[in-house]
């Protein structure tokens, strides 16, 4: 859009406008609820009618402070360097009861690092607008998130065409191009589906005894508690070279989750080479010699609905990192090791098992979280398939964080 003091305000407007009447909808009437903690329980409270519902709340403009003026200067841009430093670890802190927890935060006028020393009065650099939506994971997982994202960049909505009432049209019957659609059913034979939740049943006591235990054994640097502690939020966005990942791919016949699963731990094994190399003494680091642990996330598919909810899992897997192996040794390693994977039934079990905690006390919950996280989380969000609009605006690029407020060091988050 061309540069105007309008945009900031008109580009809230229709967001505003958009997602409240998505929230107006039934199916998302959760996004209407606070999550709270009551009586040693986590429960939903709806909003009383001295505090309704207030979409003002959750879609504002964000920017950095501007200590001239002791408030935010929206019609200032935003750089990379400004985002990961000030901005993302702001918001990596608890959001208050006093509203659902949920916001979509929009930055104006966004600058990629490269074109922060540009002249802006010579408007040689577009506007750009950068969108953070943020959530408690009460709310809903990645999954549900790329549909209600998928409402707004799908080609239904590239003409921008508004309503009476200013917003955006509202997509009943989306056309996303889903890299994976979360409603649609899986491409697995009945057969095979019914074999695994026999497996499940079957093996279930013996799965979750084993999950639970492994998750209390796993001790290592890369967990913030202990020598290395401290409440440090770290924001890092880098694009791959996916004509490299596809060559790797086809030459090596393993697959992009096992690719960069194994770039993870041979980047992490040379770190923890250097941090033991430094003198670090006493460090219970339990990764084994020939590889190391990491937790996968995946869903549970189909998703019932575009209504929000949790159906995520963690499955924790090892990454070949043997130093006697040569890198494409380990990298066939770490592939026969996630091809269990799929018939095991460890993922569903721990997606039961989630649900079983989030019924629980909450100071079991947080025992649960504090005491069995894996210390690296890796998650492949597929996104689309094809370049996708925003009312019209083509989307450039698009990454995440996963909001994990727990003891996991390193966070991984690719989108594909």
């Amino acid at each position: 859009p061309p540069r105007s003091t309008l945009f900031p305000y008109t580009t809230l407007f229709r967001s505003s406008k958009y997602l409240h009447r998505i929230v107006l909808q039934p199916e998302y009437a959760k996004l209407r609820k606070i999550f709270v903690k009551r009586y040693g329980y986590f429960c939903w409270k709806e909003p009383g009618p001295d505090a309704p519902f207030d979409i003002a709340k959750h879609v504002k403009n964000v920017n950095v402070p501007d200590s001239a003026r002791g408030c935010e200067d929206y019609e200032s841009p935003v750089t990379e360097t400004q985002l990961n430093t000030i901005i993302l670890p702001a918001l990596a802190k608890d959001m208050d009861e006093d509203k659902p927890q949920w916001e979509e935060l929009i930055i104006p006028d966004f600058r990629y690092d490269s074109e922060a020393e540009e002249d802006a009065g010579a408007q040689k650099v577009p506007r750009r607008s950068a969108r953070i939506y943020r959530s408690h994971h009460a709310y809903m997982d990645g999954g549900s998130t790329l549909m209600l994202c998928a409402n707004m960049y799908s080609p239904d909505n590239d003409t921008g065409t508004d309503t009476a009432d200013g917003a955006p049209v509202c997509c009943t019957a989306p056309t996303f191009p889903y890299m994976v659609n979360p409603l649609a059913p899986p491409k697995v034979p009945a057969w095979r589906q019914a074999l695994y939740k026999f497996n499940c049943a079957l093996l279930g006591l013996t799965t979750v005894g084993k999950i639970l235990y492994e998750a209390s054994q796993i001790r290592s640097r890369f967990l913030t508690p202990g020598p290395y502690s401290g409440r440090h939020h770290f924001s890092l966005s880098r694009p791959i070279k996916l004509s490299m990942l596809k060559e790797i791919k086809e030459v090596t016949h393993t697959s992009l989750p096992t690719i960069l699963s194994s770039v993870i731990g041979a980047s992490v094994q040379a770190l923890d080479q250097r941090l033991s190399a430094g003198g670090s003494e006493g460090v219970n680091d339990a990764r084994s010699p020939n590889s190391i642990p990491i937790g996968l996330v995946g869903a549970i598919l189909p998703y019932p609905s575009h209504k929000p909810r949790n159906r995520f899992t963690v499955v924790n897997f090892r990454v070949s990192t043997a130093l006697r192996r040569t890198k494409l040794e380990n990298l066939s390693a770490t592939q026969r090791s996630m091809s269990t994977l799929a018939t095991s039934p460890n993922g569903y079990i721990n997606y039961v098992l989630f649900r079983i905690f989030g019924k629980c006390p909450a100071f079991v919950l947080q025992f649960m979280m504090r005491k069995g996280c894996t210390p690296i989380i890796y998650s492949n969000t597929p996104w689309a398939s094809e370049r996708v609009k925003l009312w019209g605006t083509p989307v450039e690029n698009v990454f995440g964080w996963m909001p994990l407020l727990t003891t996991a060091g390193k966070i991984f988050v690719f989108f594909s």
